[in-house]
């Protein structure tokens, strides 16, 4: 059990950093999404964008 521990640690610490990475890929996108939602449109004033 012990050398599980030692030889998966590299291994464990590139899964959680290849899941950080991800989740920050997709907040961006999330933030980006929320903001092109919420400008106006420069054709029709007032509309927001589908």
């Amino acid at each position: 059990m012990a050398v599980e521990v030692v030889v998966l640690a590299d291994s464990r610490q590139a899964l959680r950093e290849a899941v950080f990475r991800q989740k920050t890929a997709h907040e961006e996108h999330e933030v980006a999404f929320r903001a092109a939602w919420h400008e106006p449109d420069e054709e029709e004033p007032g509309q927001r964008k589908p």
